[in-house]
């Protein structure tokens, strides 16, 4: 005769009220195993809790049940079962969680509590009236206290027998353990997803070195920054501005969403945005009041840019988009990123600042003569080896002389300023513009023939036309220019004789009346 049979053939024999409470026994050991299947199966970690609370209740008869976690940055209890409306918060000072926490894995006494139960049941009165408050079970794994199980009576309304509580104690800390677990878990994928931003910041950090690496002019290093700051952090508008060396104004430098010339004034470095970006040592963030009207944004994130303790700078993007419209910047992922491509930032500014002190024009910011020689050498061997042509414009400020005699030096120089800058925004990029000495600017157009040169040169000379420069009086001074245009190799065959022909059709410019472009011949 095997168990199963012997089973069988005893229990008949036992008194009802014992073969009742042994198949209530059987009945709670299989929700025990259940309820030990639903947390390794449930994909659903607050679901599958939850089911191990209906289970303990079922299984033991109780009314009611309240599950609390522990939230140790909060110092409260929060409900995650037993409250259907709203999370019911419950204050724990640090000695009541100690007390908890020592309590964990036994029922508490409520019929003589202990002082600290009885600090915290005063403290949470009026919270707790609505709550089960038969037995309570502290949740605890090793040093970490979890949460606290609140039960009600039973339904027969008759005391939990000695074997109740212990498989009450048992629930417990299934549920302790299945608790802990999912915290776990939880604080795992944190990691791994903190790790994955981390790796992708890197990739993307990475790429934008290696797109800045690739220039040492200024204006190139500047753009390609802004549009990746804008890009990676998903931002509406940006702006990189550098400050002058009295500190008195910031140059907008490159601008994305913005008018370059009018998105920020010369003497905004006053404005108190702007001031607080440039004296902060970390990303800053700004909300719709602290910014100008005029920016139209909502949000704003800056970084300062400093090289070796020296500032620099400020780059700042607007209203991060999202799929429901504009919202705030991550301190979590936009603020860590923000400040590395402003370090990026520095040390690329720097590179070019540096390269300019070699090879650019400190007034027009043009390339100096023996930079421009050195292309212009190039670009013609290259057009010889690959059989292409190059063109070449040589420009002359009408009556320059006049500017200085009557108005003097200074408004010579922002005249030269002008034209120069109305220049670098007229050409394309790969285009070389320079300065010879004096008022003589010149414009490399690489793989350019002649019609195309001229229509650069046409639309130069309108530009600079139609500048609204105002003299000290605040009278327009009607800046115009001379140009000659000459091409590689139908107006010569190296550089020496380029240049010559171009400067003499300059020179016929002038003679037929100036403002106007003329061809080498």
């Amino acid at each position: 005769m095997d168990s199963l049979e012997r089973v069988v053939e005893v229990a008949p024999s036992l008194p009802e009220a014992e073969q009742q409470s042994l198949e209530h026994l059987l009945y709670v050991l299989s929700a025990l195993g259940e309820m030990a299947e639903q947390m390794t199966t449930n994909p659903n970690p607050q679901s599958s809790i939850r089911a191990i609370v209906r289970m303990a209740c079922g299984a033991l008869g109780i009314r009611r049940a309240a599950l609390f976690l522990y939230a140790p940055e909060e110092g409260e209890l929060y409900s995650v079962v037993g409250s259907d409306e709203e999370t019911v918060r419950l204050v724990v000072t640090s000695d009541v969680r100690r007390f908890l926490w020592s309590e964990g894995g036994n029922l508490i006494d409520r019929e003589n509590p202990h002082p600290l139960l009885i600090e915290f049941m005063t403290g949470n009165s009026e919270l707790l009236c609505d709550l089960p408050e038969a037995t309570w079970l502290p949740l605890s794994v090793t040093r970490h206290f979890l949460g606290l199980l609140m039960l009600g009576d039973k339904l027969s309304r008759a005391p939990l027998s000695q074997t109740e509580r212990d498989i009450l104690i048992l629930i417990g800390r299934q549920l302790a353990v299945a608790l802990h677990n999912n915290q776990l878990k939880t604080n795992l994928m944190a990691a791994n997803k903190q790790l994955g931003l981390k790796v992708w910041q890197l990739e993307q950090l990475y790429d934008v070195s290696r797109g800045i690496s690739s220039s040492l002019e200024r204006d190139r290093v500047a753009t390609e920054l802004m549009q990746r700051a804008v890009e990676l952090l998903g931002a509406r508008k940006g702006l990189l501005l550098l400050k002058d060396d009295s500190g008195e104004w910031c140059e907008v430098l490159a601008s994305f969403g913005f008018s370059l010339e009018n998105a920020v004034p010369r003497d905004s470095v006053n404005h108190p945005w702007l001031l607080a970006s440039l004296e902060s040592e970390a990303p800053r963030a700004f909300v719709q009041s602290e910014l100008p009207h005029d920016f139209d944004a909502t949000w704003a994130l800056s970084a300062p840019i400093v090289y070796q303790e020296r500032l620099l700078g400020v780059l700042v993007v607007f209203d991060k988009e999202a799929a429901e419209g504009l919202e705030p910047f991550s301190s979590e992922e936009d603020v860590p990123m923000l400040a590395n491509i402003a370090s990026l930032a520095a040390t690329a500014i720097e590179n070019a600042r540096l390269y300019e002190l070699a090879t650019v024009d400190g007034l027009t910011r043009l390339f100096i003569r023996r930079h421009f020689e050195q292309r212009l050498s190039e670009e013609l061997r290259r057009s010889e080896r690959y059989g292409t042509q190059a063109s070449l414009l040589i420009m002359d400020i009408d009556h320059f002389k006049r500017f200085n005699d009557t108005h003097g030096h200074q408004t010579g120089d922002e005249v030269l300023r002008w034209v120069a800058r109305t220049i670098r925004h007229s050409i394309r990029d790969v285009d070389v513009p320079g300065r010879f000495g004096g008022e003589e600017l010149l414009v490399l157009m690489p793989e350019t023939e002649t019609d195309g040169a001229y229509i650069m040169a046409e639309r130069v000379r309108e530009a600079i036309g139609a500048m609204e420069l105002p003299g000290p009086a605040g009278e327009p001074l009607g800046v115009t220019v001379s140009v000659g245009v000459a091409t590689f190799p139908d107006h010569g065959r190296d550089a020496t004789a380029l240049v010559e022909s171009a400067d003499r059709a300059l020179y016929r410019s002038k003679a037929l009346g100036r403002n106007r472009v003329t061809l080498a011949e």
